[in-house]
């Protein structure tokens, strides 16, 4: 029997969206194309979803991204299924979805659906933000309500998963975790021959770099690796160990990435490239000395696994999602303690053999988050939302016999 899913994909129209949660979309949607012959499963998009018309659906998912995405960002403050239920129900009755996924909590609409409904969890961190960091008001009923009416919570790690039981109380038989997967031709360690034209159209013209790859703000720990950056060169004594941040920056962020970077006597030695393509990004994995990822939380860290795929050593946090994603193929570090941090920069900027075994750890490591598990677990999720839904109707249906 062929499922059909309802993949909401309205959110890519929103520009607040985190690159990371995009990439999963992009993923996941390309795969889930690629594969659904062999599954059993039709995929379709909604597509001009306006409030008060019914929407249009399509197979094309290609089509249907390139269409939300074009959208100015004015044009649609929230995804159709945080509107209010009625056009995401219109889109899947109109296509005879079996199942409606929500991807992003955001996105999931709290009225009842009239099919089963399936909400990715990619963090927790709004609530946490609000409570931990900023002393503000927590958030965990807000959160609690996206996904309450779901009959499948999809978690994108085991550290996600347990916060969804810890916090806000989700049942743990209704959580599947699926791991993301990365595209191996996108991210491999083979140097390709524009490798050194792209470094160098990022001001980049030999030397070691290390690599940072995100935001600027708390949970990724700007201050504590450019602390650790600091006494990395004092150790080594060569101000010419530089870091190399990627990420796609606003102008408040770079004035205080910069006036940072300043504070610590490390202006040369801090290059923002801004947003960069896949290919600019693939390339800097392949020459850096490695990749410094010591985030205070993540729910999976697309970067890690990159990163790896590519042959760039990794250093990363000793919590969170990050040593379930890195295993033992990583430097872990307690992001708190900057001098670990600058201990671990050092020994892979002076211990050749111990990045070259880090190296062939991550490559091996990498391999296990392919696109082909994260559609597999992804679908096995569709069935049992349906079938929940199937038992739920049949036992309502007895009831009324009886």
């Amino acid at each position: 029997m062929t499922l059909t899913v309802l993949l909401d994909l309205s959110l890519l129209a929103s520009s607040t969206l985190p690159r990371g949660v995009r990439r999963y979309v992009h993923l996941l949607a390309d795969a889930l194309v690629r594969q659904k012959r062999e599954l059993e499963l039709e995929v379709v998009a909604a597509v001009n979803a306006p409030l008060f018309r019914a929407p249009r659906h399509t197979t094309d998912l290609r089509a249907a991204i390139e269409d939300w995405e074009s959208r100015p960002a004015i044009g649609l403050k929230l995804p159709i299924g945080s509107r209010g239920t009625r056009a995401l129900t219109r889109a899947a009755r109109l296509a005879g979805a079996d199942v409606v996924h929500s991807l992003h909590p955001e996105g999931s609409p709290r009225s009842a659906l009239d099919c089963a409904r399936v909400v990715t969890c990619h963090h927790l961190d709004s609530s946490v933000a609000a409570t931990e960091w900023h002393g503000g008001q927590s958030r965990v009923d807000l959160d609690r309500r996206h996904f309450q009416r779901a009959e499948r919570i999809i978690a994108i790690s085991r550290a996600t998963a347990q916060e969804l039981i810890a916090r806000l109380d989700i049942p743990r038989h209704r959580i599947s975790v699926v791991h993301n997967g990365i595209d191996p031709s996108v991210w491999s360690p083979e140097p390709r021959p524009d490798d050194g034209p792209r470094l160098a159209a990022l001001g980049l013209r030999g030397g070691p770099f290390l690599l940072c790859v995100g935001a600027v703000d708390a949970r990724k720990n700007v201050d504590g690796i450019l602390f650790g950056l600091k006494r990395a060169q004092e150790l080594v004594h060569n101000r010419q160990l530089v870091l190399v941040w990627v990420g796609p920056l606003t102008r408040p962020e770079r004035i205080e990435l910069d006036g940072l970077s300043r504070s610590r006597g490390l202006s040369p030695s801090v290059i923002p490239v801004g947003l960069v393509t896949d290919e600019d990004l693939a390339a800097l994995y392949r020459h850096a000395t490695g990749l410094v990822f010591a985030s205070r939380r993540e729910g999976f860290g697309f970067p890690v696994v990159e990163a790896m795929a590519s042959g760039c050593p990794v250093i990363t946090s000793n919590r969170s999602s990050m040593v379930e994603v890195a295993d033992s193929a990583a430097v872990m570090v307690n992001p708190e303690d900057t001098g670990a941090i600058a201990d671990a920069m050092v020994l892979l900027y002076g211990n050749e053999a111990e990045r070259e075994r880090l190296r062939q750890a991550g490559l091996i490591r990498a391999r296990q988050f392919t696109l082909q598990q994260m559609v597999h677990g992804t679908v096995e999720a569709y069935a049992q939302a349906a079938h929940a839904v199937a038992a739920e109707r049949s036992t309502s249906s007895t009831r009324g016999v009886e």
